[in-house]
């Protein structure tokens, strides 16, 4: 499905207020894609107002093709809103305008963190943590999906995924277990559009990066120790992926359209 000439581009970005988020919305205004993006609208959507301003600053001086960028500060772990908000936020872009469509479903949190078994594992973080992290997320993608598929020569959705959705780490049952359900959504939604050359669906694993949910795991009381010795570790010795590096590897892949859809690519398999 590789786009032969620049492409009108739509990209939406969930969680684009900071740390990975801000780094793959930069990457897309990146001149070096200036064969491939003829004009780039991008939609970014986080909790944090102030955030995505400066993640909409960064685009803008960044960019040479034509870039138009829309900031909604939006809280998508309150489900009773969560459609309204899509509604919203996607009335105000037409799909049938775009010759490729770009959604990013990246918004997510790590608590809680603990042992399965043990105590500290509320009821409260636990369904805060499925609300954001499965629900809300599976529910973006098909709502984008079924807005956006029919109408675009070509719809790229892509599921922010990490190591833990295919091997269990200890003390983060609640984040394998969210990426894990993830993964297997857009699996099967991959699936759903095999023979459908306008569609591709991908599970990116970007590496341990160096953001503030890496900083939430060198700081916690409750995460395993030799996990923790890692990420300590790896922020000691710069050795954390470099959320810059990721999020352009990221959008190699999906503007060279250089993986099978369905898969599970890790920034380490690229």
């Amino acid at each position: 499905m590789a786009t032969t000439a620049a492409a009108n581009t739509l990209l939406v970005v969930t969680g684009a207020s900071r740390g990975l988020g801000r780094a793959i919305s930069i990457a897309f205004a990146n001149p070096k894609w200036k064969s491939e993006i003829s004009a780039l609208r991008a939609v970014l959507i986080g909790r944090n107002q102030v955030g995505l301003n400066d993640t909409k600053d960064f685009m803008m001086a960044e960019a040479t093709v034509p870039l138009s960028v829309s900031c909604h500060c939006l809280d998508l772990a309150n489900l009773d809103n969560l459609e309204l908000s899509f509604e919203y936020v996607l009335s105000t872009v037409k799909s049938k305008q775009y010759e490729r469509c770009i959604f990013i479903n990246n918004a997510g949190i790590l608590e809680p963190i603990g042992l399965v078994a043990e105590n500290n594992l509320s009821f409260d973080q636990m369904r805060r943590h499925v609300d954001l992290n499965i629900t809300s997320g599976l529910f973006s993608s098909s709502y984008f999906a079924r807005h956006f598929i029919n109408d675009s020569s070509s719809t790229y959705i892509v599921n922010i995924s990490s190591a833990v959705a295919i091997q269990p780490f200890l003390t983060m049952g609640m984040y394998c277990a969210s990426k894990a359900a993830r993964d297997m959504y857009h699996a099967v939604l991959a699936q759903e559009h095999i023979g459908d050359t306008r569609v591709k669906v991908l599970n990116y694993a970007p590496g341990p990066c160096a953001t503030d949910m890496s900083e939430e795991l060198c700081n916690s009381k409750t995460l395993d120790a030799e996990l923790q010795k890692f990420f300590r570790q790896a922020k000691q010795n710069n050795t954390a992926v470099q959320p810059k590096d990721t999020a352009n590897k990221l959008a190699h892949l999906i503007l060279q359209s250089t993986f099978e859809s369905g898969s599970h690519v890790d920034f380490y398999d690229v």
